[in-house]
């Protein structure tokens, strides 16, 4: 099916934009599936609205690249002196505790 003849199909202008081409394959397809509507034909009618939309369906592409957010950079960890029995301490997003494991999350 070339695309003049998908849009002849589905009552659209060339000019149409992709919104208008999946409002009206929406409305016909409503109109003509064969579980909505028992006519005979009605199968035949459906599968060449869904190659219609197939066809008429490609969306154009993104010319503009995505935004993406610069990489989270942490500052270098330094080892600072541990006084007393339990110490911590956070860089960046880490935290660092100097003490048993079993004992951390207390």
């Amino acid at each position: 099916m070339t695309p003049s003849d998908a849009r002849a199909l589905l009552g659209v202008s060339p000019q149409a934009t992709h919104d208008e081409v999946r409002a009206a394959f929406r409305a016909q397809i409503g109109r003509h599936h064969p579980d909505v509507n028992p006519a005979p034909g009605t199968s035949a009618r459906a599968m060449a609205l869904i190659e219609a939309w197939e066809v008429l369906s490609v969306e154009p592409a993104v010319t503009d690249p995505p935004v993406t957010d610069p990489p989270i950079t942490d500052p270098p960890i330094t080892d600072p002196p541990i006084t007393g029995p339990l110490a911590a301490w956070a860089t960046g997003s880490s935290v660092m505790a100097a003490a048993p494991a079993d004992e951390v999350m207390l």
